[in-house]
């Protein structure tokens, strides 16, 4: 029986260091500088549980908070892969008419507003444009949503990233590539993830003085429990650390940057109806971009 106990306080002990050793270290380094935040909290919650015998339970809650957390970065991985999705659709070159009437493959970044751009079948638009010569569908999907091609014609709008399915097209450059409908959803995307949300600001304000007052009650709770209700030390200890665990503020903070993120990591598309560009499902716009047919881009 003692072996099996101090194999399972080994086992735990081992959880808590695969698991949780990085919160741990931030929490001690919390309390040191005297900020008591969410780290500070499960770095007392388990040494607590440590201190009074209780192993299994540190080893738990360590093992629930690095899950949390791993779904965090996740959430924050997936939306750098939507930026570099983004990035991707849009070709390095573009193949542009030269004065002397040949044509060149330029990088899209040297090329001028009002240069003649051709683009063959199955070729991405390299930069927004309108249509001078051809005819053909356009497969705009990648930025605007829409699933069935767009037959383009001369006078009509491209967009840089959109597909050429069918025809041989040649188009006047509106934008340049800093400015193109794509570069500016990427920016726009950019930004989002890093502004902070009014209720991510509210929450870290609520959090700054929840925490360190749910510090404050379970160490009362240690404290004067004792006296007022006649429970041993050990047992008011043991509530106290319960406390601090199922007050933890942590799925509070964590869950509105995680949403934020989640929210923008989500590929964002050009509205056909209106000149905004909106997010998938029923989530709201994060931020405004003109059509280019639709305002100015110069």
């Amino acid at each position: 029986r003692v072996a099996g106990r101090v194999a399972g306080r080994a086992m735990a002990a081992v959880a808590v260091g695969l698991a949780g050793i990085e919160t741990y270290n931030k929490g001690i380094a919390a309390l040191l500088r005297g900020k008591l935040n969410i780290n500070a909290l499960m770095s007392v919650a388990v040494t607590g549980a440590f201190l009074i015998g209780q192993w299994p339970e540190a080893a738990m809650v360590m093992a629930l908070y690095a899950i949390a957390e791993l779904i965090e970065a996740k959430a924050v991985d997936r939306a750098r892969n939507a930026i570099k999705g983004l990035l991707e659709l849009a070709p390095e070159e573009a193949l542009v008419l030269g004065t002397n009437g040949a044509w060149t493959a330029t990088p899209v970044a040297s090329v001028a507003i009002g240069a003649t751009v051709r683009i063959k079948p199955g070729e991405r638009v390299p930069l927004d444009g309108k249509v001078t010569k051809g005819n053909g569908a356009i497969n705009q999907a990648p930025v605007t949503g829409e699933s069935i091609p767009v037959d383009k014609a001369p006078g009509d709008q491209v967009f840089a990233g959109t597909i050429n399915e069918t025809g041989e097209l040649e188009f006047e450059v509106t934008a340049l590539s800093s400015n193109t409908t794509l570069a500016r959803i990427i920016q726009a995307v950019e930004q989002a993830q890093g502004t902070r949300a009014p209720t991510q600001r509210f929450v870290d304000r609520f959090a700054s003085i929840y925490t360190p007052a749910v510090f404050a009650i379970a160490v009362a709770v240690a404290v004067l429990t004792p006296f007022l209700m006649g429970l041993t030390w050990l047992e008011a200890l043991y509530k106290a650390l319960v406390l601090l665990v199922i007050a933890c503020p942590c799925a509070l903070v964590i869950s509105t940057p995680v949403t934020v993120v989640f929210c923008v990591s989500r590929r964002p598309t050009i509205s056909t109806s209106s000149p905004t560009f909106t997010m998938p499902r029923s989530t709201r716009p994060v931020a405004t971009v003109p059509r280019p047919e639709l305002a100015n881009t110069s």
